[in-house]
Protein backbone atom coordinates (compact mmCIF):
# COMPACT_ATOMS: atom_id res chain seq x y z
CA UNK A 1 0.00 0.00 0.00
CA UNK A 2 1.55 3.47 -0.34
CA UNK A 3 0.82 4.42 2.48
CA UNK A 4 3.62 1.96 4.55
CA UNK A 5 6.54 4.07 4.67
CA UNK A 6 4.52 7.69 5.31
CA UNK A 7 6.88 7.44 8.86
CA UNK A 8 5.70 7.08 12.36
CA UNK A 9 4.87 10.55 13.42
CA UNK A 10 1.64 10.59 10.47
CA UNK A 11 1.41 6.38 10.81
CA UNK A 12 0.93 6.96 14.82
CA UNK A 13 -1.68 9.93 14.24
CA UNK A 14 -3.56 7.85 11.64
CA UNK A 15 -3.53 5.14 14.27
CA UNK A 16 -5.47 7.12 16.48
CA UNK A 17 -7.73 7.63 13.81
CA UNK A 18 -8.76 4.14 13.25
CA UNK A 19 -8.68 2.74 17.28
CA UNK A 20 -10.61 5.90 18.95
CA UNK A 21 -12.20 8.24 15.68
CA UNK A 22 -14.00 10.48 18.32
CA UNK A 23 -10.29 11.54 19.20
CA UNK A 24 -8.66 12.43 15.54
CA UNK A 25 -9.04 16.14 14.12
CA UNK A 26 -8.68 15.32 10.39
CA UNK A 27 -8.10 19.15 9.92
CA UNK A 28 -5.37 19.62 12.43
CA UNK A 29 -3.98 16.29 10.54
CA UNK A 30 -3.65 17.81 7.63
CA UNK A 31 -2.25 20.90 8.77
CA UNK A 32 0.59 19.33 10.54
CA UNK A 33 1.52 16.45 7.69
CA UNK A 34 2.78 17.97 4.34
CA UNK A 35 2.04 15.74 1.33
CA UNK A 36 4.61 14.07 0.34
CA UNK A 37 4.62 14.72 -3.30
CA UNK A 38 4.03 18.38 -2.57
CA UNK A 39 1.05 18.99 -3.73
CA UNK A 40 -1.85 21.00 -2.40
CA UNK A 41 -4.82 19.65 -0.39
CA UNK A 42 -7.90 19.68 -2.46
CA UNK A 43 -10.93 21.37 -1.47
CA UNK A 44 -12.88 18.40 -1.63
CA UNK A 45 -10.73 16.28 0.97
CA UNK A 46 -10.86 19.57 3.45
CA UNK A 47 -14.68 20.06 3.22
CA UNK A 48 -14.91 16.14 4.26
CA UNK A 49 -12.17 16.85 7.03
CA UNK A 50 -14.70 19.58 8.29
CA UNK A 51 -17.53 17.19 7.93
CA UNK A 52 -15.95 14.44 9.99
CA UNK A 53 -15.39 16.95 12.31
CA UNK A 54 -19.10 18.04 13.02
CA UNK A 55 -20.24 14.52 12.81
CA UNK A 56 -17.41 13.99 15.33
CA UNK A 57 -18.03 16.54 17.75
CA UNK A 58 -22.01 15.92 17.37
CA UNK A 59 -21.50 12.76 18.89
CA UNK A 60 -19.67 13.82 21.99
CA UNK A 61 -23.17 14.64 24.14
CA UNK A 62 -23.82 10.77 23.30
CA UNK A 63 -21.07 8.93 24.43
CA UNK A 64 -22.13 9.11 27.96
CA UNK A 65 -25.03 6.59 26.94
CA UNK A 66 -22.41 3.83 24.43
CA UNK A 67 -21.76 1.48 27.09
CA UNK A 68 -25.25 0.76 27.87
CA UNK A 69 -26.18 0.73 23.92
CA UNK A 70 -23.46 -1.60 23.13
CA UNK A 71 -24.18 -3.86 26.07
CA UNK A 72 -28.05 -3.93 25.28
CA UNK A 73 -26.95 -4.70 21.55
CA UNK A 74 -26.77 -7.84 19.74
CA UNK A 75 -24.22 -8.87 16.93
CA UNK A 76 -26.35 -9.48 13.25
CA UNK A 77 -26.54 -12.69 11.26
CA UNK A 78 -28.99 -14.17 8.58
CA UNK A 79 -30.89 -15.03 11.52
CA UNK A 80 -32.05 -11.11 13.28
CA UNK A 81 -32.29 -8.78 10.70
CA UNK A 82 -35.74 -9.42 9.84
CA UNK A 83 -37.68 -6.14 10.40
CA UNK A 84 -34.51 -3.99 11.15
CA UNK A 85 -34.05 -0.89 9.57
CA UNK A 86 -29.36 -1.68 9.14
CA UNK A 87 -27.22 1.50 8.67
CA UNK A 88 -25.53 0.36 5.96
CA UNK A 89 -26.76 -1.12 2.47
CA UNK A 90 -24.31 -2.63 -0.24
CA UNK A 91 -25.27 -3.03 -3.97
CA UNK A 92 -23.58 -4.10 -6.94
CA UNK A 93 -23.10 -1.67 -10.18
CA UNK A 94 -22.63 -3.09 -13.47
CA UNK A 95 -23.94 -6.84 -12.80
CA UNK A 96 -27.64 -6.19 -12.36
CA UNK A 97 -28.16 -10.15 -13.09
CA UNK A 98 -25.27 -10.89 -10.93
CA UNK A 99 -27.12 -8.34 -8.37
CA UNK A 100 -30.07 -9.85 -8.47
CA UNK A 101 -28.47 -13.80 -7.58
CA UNK A 102 -26.21 -11.78 -4.47
CA UNK A 103 -28.98 -10.58 -2.63
CA UNK A 104 -27.93 -12.87 0.47
CA UNK A 105 -24.14 -12.94 -0.07
CA UNK A 106 -24.70 -8.81 0.25
CA UNK A 107 -27.30 -9.67 3.28
CA UNK A 108 -24.28 -11.24 4.94
CA UNK A 109 -21.57 -8.48 3.64
CA UNK A 110 -23.88 -6.15 5.34
CA UNK A 111 -23.64 -7.96 9.04
CA UNK A 112 -20.29 -8.65 9.03
CA UNK A 113 -19.48 -4.99 7.91
CA UNK A 114 -21.83 -3.86 10.95
CA UNK A 115 -20.27 -6.19 12.96
CA UNK A 116 -17.08 -4.99 12.08
CA UNK A 117 -17.75 -1.77 13.68
CA UNK A 118 -19.13 -2.90 16.64
CA UNK A 119 -16.22 -4.43 17.54
CA UNK A 120 -14.33 -1.48 16.98
CA UNK A 121 -16.59 0.22 18.94
CA UNK A 122 -16.48 -2.35 21.98
CA UNK A 123 -12.61 -2.36 21.63
CA UNK A 124 -12.51 1.79 21.95
CA UNK A 125 -15.07 1.96 24.54
CA UNK A 126 -13.95 -0.85 26.62
CA UNK A 127 -16.95 -2.36 26.71
CA UNK A 128 -16.50 -6.82 27.28
CA UNK A 129 -19.47 -7.58 24.99
CA UNK A 130 -22.94 -7.65 22.61
CA UNK A 131 -25.44 -9.22 24.80
CA UNK A 132 -28.59 -8.25 24.01
CA UNK A 133 -31.16 -10.09 21.68
CA UNK A 134 -31.50 -7.57 18.55
CA UNK A 135 -29.96 -4.77 17.65
CA UNK A 136 -29.91 -1.45 18.90
CA UNK A 137 -30.53 1.23 16.19
CA UNK A 138 -29.93 4.25 18.90
CA UNK A 139 -26.08 2.84 17.81
CA UNK A 140 -26.58 3.44 14.10
CA UNK A 141 -24.61 7.18 13.76
CA UNK A 142 -22.00 5.56 15.85
CA UNK A 143 -21.53 2.59 13.73
CA UNK A 144 -22.02 5.05 10.31
CA UNK A 145 -19.04 7.23 11.87
CA UNK A 146 -16.78 4.12 12.32
CA UNK A 147 -17.35 3.63 9.01
CA UNK A 148 -16.72 6.96 8.04
CA UNK A 149 -13.23 6.84 9.98
CA UNK A 150 -12.58 3.77 7.80
CA UNK A 151 -12.74 5.75 4.33
CA UNK A 152 -11.32 9.19 5.74
CA UNK A 153 -7.86 6.98 6.10
CA UNK A 154 -7.80 6.18 2.79
CA UNK A 155 -9.09 9.53 1.79
CA UNK A 156 -5.96 10.94 3.89
CA UNK A 157 -3.39 8.53 2.25
CA UNK A 158 -4.26 9.30 -1.24
CA UNK A 159 -5.76 6.02 -1.96
CA UNK A 160 -9.03 6.93 -2.90
CA UNK A 161 -10.45 10.25 -4.13
CA UNK A 162 -13.79 12.44 -2.45
CA UNK A 163 -16.68 14.18 -4.09
CA UNK A 164 -18.17 16.08 -1.81
CA UNK A 165 -21.66 17.39 -2.79
CA UNK A 166 -24.54 19.08 -1.60
CA UNK A 167 -26.38 15.91 -0.13
CA UNK A 168 -23.89 13.62 -0.47
CA UNK A 169 -20.12 12.28 -0.51
CA UNK A 170 -18.56 10.20 -2.92
CA UNK A 171 -15.52 8.01 -2.28
CA UNK A 172 -13.52 5.82 -5.36
CA UNK A 173 -9.89 4.72 -5.71
CA UNK A 174 -7.89 7.91 -6.42
CA UNK A 175 -6.21 5.89 -9.69
CA UNK A 176 -5.65 2.32 -11.14
CA UNK A 177 -2.61 2.11 -8.70
CA UNK A 178 -4.66 2.06 -5.79
CA UNK A 179 -6.88 -0.36 -7.59
CA UNK A 180 -3.91 -2.83 -8.02
CA UNK A 181 -2.40 -2.44 -4.22
CA UNK A 182 -6.23 -3.11 -3.33
CA UNK A 183 -6.29 -6.26 -5.14
CA UNK A 184 -3.27 -6.84 -4.08
CA UNK A 185 -4.73 -6.85 -0.53
CA UNK A 186 -7.97 -8.75 -1.42
CA UNK A 187 -6.25 -12.00 -2.88
CA UNK A 188 -3.60 -12.16 0.13
CA UNK A 189 -6.55 -12.14 2.11
CA UNK A 190 -8.63 -14.61 0.04
CA UNK A 191 -5.18 -16.49 -0.35
CA UNK A 192 -4.93 -16.95 3.75
CA UNK A 193 -8.67 -18.10 4.27
CA UNK A 194 -8.33 -20.73 1.70
CA UNK A 195 -4.69 -22.10 3.12
CA UNK A 196 -6.87 -21.97 6.14
CA UNK A 197 -9.51 -23.72 4.74
CA UNK A 198 -7.09 -26.54 3.36
CA UNK A 199 -5.67 -27.24 6.93
CA UNK A 200 -8.98 -27.73 8.48
CA UNK A 201 -10.35 -29.34 5.71
CA UNK A 202 -7.99 -32.79 6.45
CA UNK A 203 -10.20 -32.99 9.02
CA UNK A 204 -12.48 -34.78 6.82
CA UNK A 205 -10.16 -38.22 7.51
CA UNK A 206 -11.36 -38.06 10.64
CA UNK A 207 -15.94 -38.99 10.41
CA UNK A 208 -18.22 -38.58 13.10
CA UNK A 209 -17.03 -41.00 16.09
CA UNK A 210 -13.67 -41.88 15.59
CA UNK A 211 -13.05 -40.98 18.93
CA UNK A 212 -14.21 -44.26 19.93
CA UNK A 213 -11.09 -45.11 17.58
CA UNK A 214 -7.68 -46.43 18.96
CA UNK A 215 -5.91 -44.19 16.38
CA UNK A 216 -8.02 -40.97 17.38
CA UNK A 217 -5.52 -39.69 19.94
CA UNK A 218 -2.58 -40.17 17.28
CA UNK A 219 -4.69 -38.09 14.37
CA UNK A 220 -5.36 -35.21 16.88
CA UNK A 221 -1.84 -34.94 17.29
CA UNK A 222 -0.90 -35.08 13.51
CA UNK A 223 -4.06 -32.36 12.67
CA UNK A 224 -2.38 -29.97 15.70
CA UNK A 225 1.06 -30.55 13.82
CA UNK A 226 -0.61 -28.95 10.88
CA UNK A 227 -2.03 -26.41 12.82
CA UNK A 228 1.19 -25.36 14.54
CA UNK A 229 2.90 -24.92 11.13
CA UNK A 230 -0.10 -22.83 9.96
CA UNK A 231 -0.23 -20.79 13.08
CA UNK A 232 2.87 -20.30 14.47
CA UNK A 233 4.87 -20.51 10.37
CA UNK A 234 7.40 -23.27 11.65
CA UNK A 235 6.54 -26.85 11.44
CA UNK A 236 6.89 -29.25 14.22
CA UNK A 237 9.65 -31.72 13.52
CA UNK A 238 12.19 -28.85 12.51
CA UNK A 239 12.84 -27.24 15.96
CA UNK A 240 16.03 -27.87 17.63
CA UNK A 241 16.01 -29.56 20.33
CA UNK A 242 16.92 -26.37 22.46
CA UNK A 243 13.72 -25.08 21.64
CA UNK A 244 11.85 -28.31 21.52
CA UNK A 245 12.99 -28.82 25.45
CA UNK A 246 11.20 -24.94 26.00
CA UNK A 247 8.15 -25.28 28.59
CA UNK A 248 6.31 -22.80 25.95
CA UNK A 249 6.86 -24.81 22.58
CA UNK A 250 5.55 -27.87 24.67
CA UNK A 251 2.55 -25.44 25.21
CA UNK A 252 1.94 -24.13 21.40
CA UNK A 253 2.16 -28.65 21.00
CA UNK A 254 -0.78 -28.67 23.45
CA UNK A 255 -3.21 -25.40 22.37
CA UNK A 256 -2.63 -26.58 18.58
CA UNK A 257 -3.66 -30.24 19.15
CA UNK A 258 -6.55 -28.26 21.56
CA UNK A 259 -7.37 -26.51 18.53
CA UNK A 260 -7.34 -29.56 16.71
CA UNK A 261 -9.91 -31.27 19.08
CA UNK A 262 -12.48 -28.59 19.18
CA UNK A 263 -12.35 -28.22 15.37
CA UNK A 264 -12.89 -31.79 14.92
CA UNK A 265 -16.06 -31.91 17.50
CA UNK A 266 -17.78 -29.02 16.17
CA UNK A 267 -17.20 -29.50 12.25
CA UNK A 268 -17.22 -33.28 12.17
CA UNK A 269 -18.66 -34.47 15.58
CA UNK A 270 -21.77 -32.11 15.07
CA UNK A 271 -20.99 -31.27 19.06
CA UNK A 272 -20.08 -27.21 20.27
CA UNK A 273 -17.68 -28.31 23.63
CA UNK A 274 -14.93 -31.09 23.51
CA UNK A 275 -15.77 -32.91 26.76
CA UNK A 276 -13.04 -33.05 29.71
CA UNK A 277 -13.21 -37.24 28.34
CA UNK A 278 -12.08 -36.44 25.17
CA UNK A 279 -9.60 -33.48 26.20
CA UNK A 280 -8.38 -35.93 28.44
CA UNK A 281 -7.73 -38.54 25.60
CA UNK A 282 -5.27 -36.08 24.50
CA UNK A 283 -3.30 -35.49 27.65
CA UNK A 284 -5.10 -32.33 28.01
CA UNK A 285 -5.41 -31.73 31.85
CA UNK A 286 -8.03 -29.91 33.86
CA UNK A 287 -5.27 -27.56 34.95
CA UNK A 288 -4.61 -26.89 31.71
CA UNK A 289 -8.05 -25.57 30.79
CA UNK A 290 -7.83 -23.48 33.80
CA UNK A 291 -4.44 -21.95 32.77
CA UNK A 292 -6.31 -20.91 29.53
CA UNK A 293 -9.48 -20.17 31.49
CA UNK A 294 -7.01 -17.31 33.03
CA UNK A 295 -5.84 -15.87 29.91
CA UNK A 296 -9.04 -15.69 28.10
CA UNK A 297 -10.69 -13.75 30.75
CA UNK A 298 -8.31 -10.95 30.64
CA UNK A 299 -9.42 -10.63 27.11
CA UNK A 300 -11.45 -8.21 25.29
CA UNK A 301 -14.63 -9.92 23.94
CA UNK A 302 -13.97 -10.42 20.21
CA UNK A 303 -10.78 -12.25 21.49
CA UNK A 304 -12.29 -14.94 23.72
CA UNK A 305 -11.68 -17.71 21.01
CA UNK A 306 -12.56 -20.46 23.56
CA UNK A 307 -15.18 -20.74 25.70
CA UNK A 308 -15.10 -22.84 29.01
CA UNK A 309 -17.91 -24.54 30.95
CA UNK A 310 -19.10 -27.69 32.76
CA UNK A 311 -19.18 -29.36 29.10
CA UNK A 312 -15.97 -28.71 28.74
CA UNK A 313 -13.95 -26.19 26.01
CA UNK A 314 -15.67 -24.80 22.87
CA UNK A 315 -13.52 -22.80 20.14
CA UNK A 316 -16.17 -19.58 19.09
CA UNK A 317 -14.47 -20.11 15.48
CA UNK A 318 -14.40 -22.52 12.83
CA UNK A 319 -11.37 -21.04 10.90
CA UNK A 320 -7.94 -19.70 11.69
CA UNK A 321 -8.79 -16.40 11.80
CA UNK A 322 -5.87 -13.88 13.38
CA UNK A 323 -7.69 -13.85 17.07
CA UNK A 324 -7.07 -16.94 17.53
CA UNK A 325 -3.64 -16.77 16.09
CA UNK A 326 -2.58 -14.14 18.70
CA UNK A 327 -4.61 -15.77 21.30
CA UNK A 328 -2.63 -19.01 20.71
CA UNK A 329 0.34 -16.46 20.79
CA UNK A 330 0.24 -15.37 23.79
CA UNK A 331 -0.64 -17.89 25.70
CA UNK A 332 2.44 -19.91 24.47
CA UNK A 333 4.68 -16.68 25.36
CA UNK A 334 3.08 -16.03 28.33
CA UNK A 335 4.63 -19.00 29.75
CA UNK A 336 7.89 -18.13 28.48
CA UNK A 337 8.26 -14.37 30.15
CA UNK A 338 7.42 -13.35 26.92
CA UNK A 339 10.76 -14.68 25.05
CA UNK A 340 9.35 -17.55 22.68
CA UNK A 341 9.13 -14.88 19.96
CA UNK A 342 12.72 -13.66 20.25
CA UNK A 343 13.59 -17.63 20.62
CA UNK A 344 11.69 -18.78 17.85
CA UNK A 345 12.44 -15.16 15.75
CA UNK A 346 15.99 -16.15 16.04
CA UNK A 347 15.90 -19.32 14.79
CA UNK A 348 13.24 -18.87 11.92
CA UNK A 349 15.30 -15.89 10.64
CA UNK A 350 19.13 -17.18 11.15
CA UNK A 351 18.17 -21.21 10.34
CA UNK A 352 15.09 -22.35 9.06
CA UNK A 353 14.34 -20.35 6.33
CA UNK A 354 18.29 -20.79 5.21
CA UNK A 355 18.42 -24.96 5.71
CA UNK A 356 14.79 -25.67 3.96
CA UNK A 357 16.40 -24.85 0.54
CA UNK A 358 18.76 -28.04 1.38
CA UNK A 359 15.64 -30.77 0.74
CA UNK A 360 15.80 -33.11 -1.79
CA UNK A 361 13.15 -31.23 -3.91
CA UNK A 362 14.92 -27.82 -3.82
CA UNK A 363 18.60 -28.63 -3.38
CA UNK A 364 19.34 -29.07 -7.29
CA UNK A 365 16.75 -25.59 -8.31
CA UNK A 366 18.42 -23.77 -5.48
CA UNK A 367 21.74 -22.41 -4.05
CA UNK A 368 21.98 -20.50 -0.46
CA UNK A 369 24.97 -17.86 -0.37
CA UNK A 370 25.58 -15.96 3.00
CA UNK A 371 24.13 -12.71 2.95
CA UNK A 372 25.23 -9.14 2.88
CA UNK A 373 25.91 -6.83 5.91
CA UNK A 374 26.84 -2.89 6.22
CA UNK A 375 30.65 -3.89 6.46
CA UNK A 376 30.36 -5.21 2.78
CA UNK A 377 29.74 -1.65 1.45
CA UNK A 378 32.34 0.95 1.56
CA UNK A 379 30.00 3.85 1.56
CA UNK A 380 29.42 5.00 4.90
CA UNK A 381 25.87 6.43 3.79
CA UNK A 382 24.56 2.61 3.17
CA UNK A 383 23.49 0.29 5.55
CA UNK A 384 22.51 -2.75 3.40
CA UNK A 385 21.54 -6.54 6.09
CA UNK A 386 20.48 -9.38 2.99
CA UNK A 387 20.41 -12.19 5.55
CA UNK A 388 20.61 -14.56 2.88
CA UNK A 389 21.01 -14.90 -0.93
CA UNK A 390 18.88 -17.55 -2.59
CA UNK A 391 20.05 -18.05 -6.40
CA UNK A 392 18.07 -19.93 -8.62
CA UNK A 393 20.17 -22.14 -10.55
CA UNK A 394 17.34 -22.48 -13.63
CA UNK A 395 16.21 -18.83 -14.37
CA UNK A 396 19.90 -17.35 -13.61
CA UNK A 397 18.01 -15.08 -10.82
CA UNK A 398 19.35 -14.03 -7.35
CA UNK A 399 17.02 -13.52 -4.04
CA UNK A 400 18.67 -10.91 -1.66
CA UNK A 401 16.47 -11.66 1.25
CA UNK A 402 15.55 -10.12 4.76
CA UNK A 403 13.93 -12.07 6.86
CA UNK A 404 11.68 -11.11 9.89
CA UNK A 405 9.50 -12.75 12.08
CA UNK A 406 7.02 -10.37 13.91
CA UNK A 407 4.22 -11.02 17.15
CA UNK A 408 1.78 -13.46 15.68
CA UNK A 409 -2.00 -12.37 15.23
CA UNK A 410 -3.20 -8.64 14.80
CA UNK A 411 -5.62 -7.17 13.35
CA UNK A 412 -7.26 -7.76 9.79
CA UNK A 413 -6.84 -5.43 6.80
CA UNK A 414 -5.37 -1.67 7.67
CA UNK A 415 -5.87 -1.61 10.95
CA UNK A 416 -3.47 -5.19 11.70
CA UNK A 417 -0.93 -3.39 8.68
CA UNK A 418 -0.50 -0.09 10.82
CA UNK A 419 -0.20 -2.30 14.12
CA UNK A 420 2.63 -4.00 12.14
CA UNK A 421 4.48 -1.23 10.50
CA UNK A 422 4.45 1.18 13.81
CA UNK A 423 6.20 -1.56 15.50
CA UNK A 424 9.76 -0.79 12.94
CA UNK A 425 10.66 -4.53 12.39
CA UNK A 426 8.98 -4.72 8.62
CA UNK A 427 9.63 -0.87 7.93
CA UNK A 428 13.37 -1.94 9.30
CA UNK A 429 13.72 -4.58 6.91
CA UNK A 430 12.80 -2.80 3.93
CA UNK A 431 15.24 -0.02 4.29
CA UNK A 432 17.86 -2.75 4.55
CA UNK A 433 16.82 -4.18 1.42
CA UNK A 434 16.70 -0.43 -0.45
CA UNK A 435 19.93 0.45 0.66
CA UNK A 436 21.66 -3.76 -0.35
CA UNK A 437 19.44 -2.32 -4.40
CA UNK A 438 21.34 0.86 -3.99
CA UNK A 439 24.71 -0.61 -3.13
CA UNK A 440 24.34 -2.99 -6.13
CA UNK A 441 23.19 -0.27 -8.63
CA UNK A 442 26.61 1.85 -7.45
CA UNK A 443 28.93 -1.28 -7.91
CA UNK A 444 29.71 -1.06 -4.29
CA UNK A 445 29.20 -4.34 -3.81
CA UNK A 446 30.72 -5.77 -7.10
CA UNK A 447 34.00 -6.92 -4.93
CA UNK A 448 32.51 -8.77 -2.20
CA UNK A 449 30.08 -10.47 -4.77
CA UNK A 450 32.87 -11.31 -6.65
CA UNK A 451 34.60 -13.31 -3.58
CA UNK A 452 31.67 -15.45 -3.15
CA UNK A 453 31.79 -16.69 -6.60
CA UNK A 454 28.37 -14.09 -7.50
CA UNK A 455 29.89 -12.38 -10.33
CA UNK A 456 26.98 -13.21 -12.39
CA UNK A 457 24.68 -11.21 -9.95
CA UNK A 458 23.64 -7.89 -11.70
CA UNK A 459 21.13 -5.30 -10.84
CA UNK A 460 19.15 -6.99 -13.91
CA UNK A 461 18.90 -10.21 -12.56
CA UNK A 462 18.60 -9.54 -8.98
CA UNK A 463 15.12 -9.41 -7.17
CA UNK A 464 14.70 -8.06 -3.34
CA UNK A 465 12.63 -10.19 -1.30
CA UNK A 466 11.62 -9.71 1.82
CA UNK A 467 10.31 -12.62 4.05
CA UNK A 468 8.28 -12.50 7.06
CA UNK A 469 5.54 -14.12 8.86
CA UNK A 470 2.36 -11.80 8.47
CA UNK A 471 -0.15 -12.72 6.09
CA UNK A 472 -1.31 -8.87 6.30
CA UNK A 473 1.85 -8.14 4.00
CA UNK A 474 1.49 -11.27 1.00
CA UNK A 475 1.61 -10.72 -2.29
CA UNK A 476 2.54 -7.03 -1.51
CA UNK A 477 4.60 -4.53 -2.90
CA UNK A 478 5.75 -1.45 -0.75
CA UNK A 479 6.54 2.01 -2.18
CA UNK A 480 9.95 1.45 -2.39
CA UNK A 481 9.54 -1.53 -5.13
CA UNK A 482 10.32 -3.82 -2.25
CA UNK A 483 8.30 -7.20 -2.44
CA UNK A 484 7.53 -9.23 0.55
CA UNK A 485 5.51 -12.39 1.20
CA UNK A 486 4.68 -14.72 4.21
CA UNK A 487 6.51 -17.41 4.14
CA UNK A 488 4.04 -20.08 4.32
CA UNK A 489 2.82 -18.60 0.51
CA UNK A 490 6.66 -18.04 -0.68
CA UNK A 491 7.68 -21.47 0.11
CA UNK A 492 5.46 -23.01 -2.10
CA UNK A 493 6.28 -20.29 -4.97
CA UNK A 494 9.97 -21.58 -4.57
CA UNK A 495 8.37 -25.28 -4.86
CA UNK A 496 6.83 -23.86 -8.39
CA UNK A 497 3.42 -22.93 -6.65
CA UNK A 498 3.12 -26.25 -5.32
CA UNK A 499 -0.18 -26.61 -3.71
CA UNK A 500 -2.36 -29.86 -2.42
CA UNK A 501 -6.35 -29.79 -3.49
CA UNK A 502 -9.26 -32.02 -3.76
CA UNK A 503 -8.37 -33.63 -0.36
CA UNK A 504 -12.13 -33.45 1.38
CA UNK A 505 -13.61 -37.19 1.49
CA UNK A 506 -10.37 -38.13 -0.69
CA UNK A 507 -6.29 -38.24 -1.29
CA UNK A 508 -5.13 -34.56 -1.74
CA UNK A 509 -3.91 -33.82 -4.85
CA UNK A 510 -0.39 -32.15 -5.91
CA UNK A 511 0.23 -29.40 -8.34
CA UNK A 512 2.82 -27.76 -9.47
CA UNK A 513 3.54 -25.51 -12.56
CA UNK A 514 5.62 -26.52 -15.37
CA UNK A 515 8.07 -23.75 -14.88
CA UNK A 516 9.45 -21.45 -11.91
CA UNK A 517 6.80 -18.84 -11.36
CA UNK A 518 7.40 -14.83 -11.23
CA UNK A 519 8.11 -14.04 -7.65
CA UNK A 520 9.22 -10.70 -8.48
CA UNK A 521 5.90 -10.12 -9.75
CA UNK A 522 3.27 -10.40 -7.32
CA UNK A 523 0.54 -8.69 -10.31
CA UNK A 524 1.71 -11.38 -12.74
CA UNK A 525 1.18 -14.29 -10.21
CA UNK A 526 -1.83 -13.17 -8.89
CA UNK A 527 -3.77 -12.98 -12.19
CA UNK A 528 -1.71 -16.55 -12.73
CA UNK A 529 -2.99 -18.41 -9.97
CA UNK A 530 -6.47 -16.97 -10.90
CA UNK A 531 -6.82 -17.98 -14.35
CA UNK A 532 -4.23 -21.23 -14.19
CA UNK A 533 -3.94 -22.66 -11.15
CA UNK A 534 -6.34 -25.34 -9.85
CA UNK A 535 -7.43 -22.35 -7.98
CA UNK A 536 -9.03 -20.93 -10.36
CA UNK A 537 -11.54 -23.62 -10.64
CA UNK A 538 -12.00 -23.46 -6.49
CA UNK A 539 -13.33 -21.28 -4.07
CA UNK A 540 -14.90 -18.17 -6.00
CA UNK A 541 -11.75 -16.64 -6.62
CA UNK A 542 -12.82 -15.75 -10.50
CA UNK A 543 -15.46 -13.42 -8.64
CA UNK A 544 -13.02 -11.89 -6.42
CA UNK A 545 -12.26 -8.45 -8.09
CA UNK A 546 -15.89 -8.18 -8.46
CA UNK A 547 -15.27 -6.18 -5.10
CA UNK A 548 -14.65 -3.43 -7.68
CA UNK A 549 -18.40 -2.88 -8.55
CA UNK A 550 -19.26 -3.33 -4.71
CA UNK A 551 -20.92 -0.15 -3.12
CA UNK A 552 -21.50 0.58 0.56
CA UNK A 553 -23.94 3.66 1.38
CA UNK A 554 -24.81 5.03 4.65
CA UNK A 555 -26.38 8.20 5.91
CA UNK A 556 -24.41 10.43 8.21
CA UNK A 557 -25.63 13.91 9.10
CA UNK A 558 -27.14 15.46 6.36
CA UNK A 559 -25.16 13.51 3.67
CA UNK A 560 -25.09 10.05 2.21
CA UNK A 561 -21.99 8.32 2.46
CA UNK A 562 -21.29 6.30 -1.05
CA UNK A 563 -18.01 4.34 -1.34
CA UNK A 564 -17.13 2.61 -4.43
CA UNK A 565 -14.68 -0.60 -4.72
CA UNK A 566 -13.03 0.24 -1.61
CA UNK A 567 -13.25 -3.36 0.20
CA UNK A 568 -14.73 -2.09 3.14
Amino acid sequence: MNWYELGNGPLRALKVLLDSPLNFDPVEYINRTPNREGKKTSQSLLNFAHFYNDIRKGLFPKVSGIYQLLTNSSKLSLDNTHGIELPFRYELTNNSHLANKACKSLLIKTCDSINLQLDRLLESFEVQNCSGKKHNNDLDEFISFYLLSEVLFFALVGMANVEFGKDYISVKPSSKNSVAQLHRKWFANYWEEMSSMATIAYLDALPKGSDNNSSFKEAIFLFGKGFRDKIFTFPANELPNKLNRLESIKWVDKICTLVALCMWCKIKNETDYASFDLLKKIDIQRDDIKYIEEVIEKLPQPDRVFSINSQGVALNTVSITKQLRIVLNDIANAISENKLNRLVGDFFEKEYISNYFLREELINKYKVHQGIMAHDVKDKNLKPDVDIIIEDLRRNVFYFVQVKYLRIGGSAYISGDLDHIISGKLSKGVGQLVDAKKSLDLNSLEEVLKKRGLQNCTPENTVFLLIHNISNFDFCIWPSGIVSYEWNSIRNLFKDGEMTFGHRKSEPNLWNHSQPLPIDKPDELIEFYMKQSPASQLGGIGSLFKTDNLVVSTQIGSKELICHGMGL
